[in-house]
């Protein structure tokens, strides 16, 4: 099950905000995603991989991010970076 959630405040006039605002969307799959939600609290993912990621940052010299899917790379790692001031780099192949 594959489930998608956008938090945002702004139309954007992309495809997911016309179907939106015509109510289209699939309300079955939404239903079922909060169903599968609710056996998990919300800091399940970082409770679950925490000592992992702080493993796979030692490991390559990483700084710990919050979201524990990433570890913040030096300048080496700019590459990954996304307009922002971190490099973030996505660790979580080492996760499982």
């Amino acid at each position: 099950l594959r489930i998608g959630m956008r938090c945002k405040k702004e139309f954007n006039d992309d495809p997911v905000d016309v179907f939106n605002s015509f109510d289209m969307f699939n309300k079955a799959g939404a239903a079922m995603g909060l169903e599968v939600i609710k056996n998990f609290s919300p800091d399940h993912n970082q409770n679950k991989f925490h000592e992992k990621q702080k493993e796979a940052c030692s490991k390559f010299n990483f700084e710990q991010s919050n979201c524990v899917v990433f570890g913040l790379g030096d300048e080496s790692y700019s590459k990954f970076n996304r307009g922002s001031r971190w490099n973030r780099v996505c660790i979580s192949n080492f996760l499982v």
